[in-house]
C-alpha cells in the first residue's frame, strides 16, 4: 500500500468514526425526546384522572 492509499484509508476510517459518533448522539437525543413525550402523555392522563376525581367529589 502506498502512503497515499494509507492516508486515504485513515481519512475514511475517521469519517466513518465521526459518522457513527454523530449517529449515536442523534439516536440518544431522539430517545430522550421520545421519553419526554411519553412523560408528557403520562402527566396528561394523570391530570385528566385527577380532574375526573375532583368532579366526582364535587358531585357527592
Amino acid at each position: 500500500m502506498s502512503n497515499k492509499e494509507i492516508e486515504t484509508s485513515r481519512l475514511n476510517v475517521n469519517k466513518l468514526s465521526d459518522a457513527e459518533y454523530v449517529k449515536g448522539k442523534y439516536i440518544k437525543r431522539e430517545n430522550e425526546v421520545n421519553d419526554l413525550l411519553i412523560n408528557k402523555q403520562q402527566l396528561y392522563h394523570l391530570l385528566m384522572h385527577g380532574e375526573l376525581q375532583a368532579e366526582e367529589l364535587e358531585g357527592l
